[in-house]
């Protein structure tokens, strides 16, 4: 009787082992993104849709949760304070993120879109970079978001290839 038990939960405790490791595999992903470009936090933050609401802004989603995040010390984490945003809340930021594949803020003070410049000063950002990650058909599944905090940051064209790398690491991660 008690083997027929273990053999039952031996498939509930692979998965569980497997679904930590996926966990961890993205830590250390945001990790290495942080100490790469000298950030004061790495986010990631997922899509899904919620209910009966239409999705648009040319996405199959509604909402957007940040899931996993990685910060140096005395710096606000954005998961412990969100824990779902609407995408239409942000329409114009996901716009961005549509239309060139990345947003851009060397200097959130000179942000032109008071939303985004409101919410970006309000967690004391001063420079953020956001990438869709993607899955396998190609389809934006979240981003991730570089946040400087401490001092402003202008990463020139030519560096974002490791940035590139490591969300499409981390977007074949979230679709094993």
């Amino acid at each position: 009787k008690y083997i027929l038990i273990f053999l039952a939960i031996i498939p509930l405790i692979i998965l569980l082992l497997m679904k930590q490791k996926k966990g961890s595999d993205v830590n250390c992903t945001l990790g290495l993104l942080m100490e790469h470009y000298d950030a004061d936090k790495v986010s990631l933050l997922e899509f899904y849709k919620d209910g009966d609401l239409p999705v648009n802004l040319g996405l199959d989603y509604t909402h957007m949760r940040c899931i996993g995040e990685t910060a140096r010390k005395g710096i606000r984490l954005l998961c412990e304070q969100q824990q779902a945003t609407q995408l239409n809340v942000v329409a114009e930021y996901i716009q961005i993120l549509t239309a060139n594949g990345m947003y851009r803020q060397p200097d959130v003070r000179k942000e032109k879109n008071t939303g985004l410049k409101a919410i970006g000063e309000s967690y004391g950002i001063k420079s953020v970079y956001s990438r869709f990650i993607y899955n396998k058909l190609g389809k934006p599944i979240g981003l991730i978001t570089l946040n400087f905090h401490k001092n402003y940051k202008l990463i020139g064209d030519g560096e974002f290839e490791y940035y590139d790398s490591k969300c499409t690491e981390i977007g074949n991660i979230m679709t094993k």
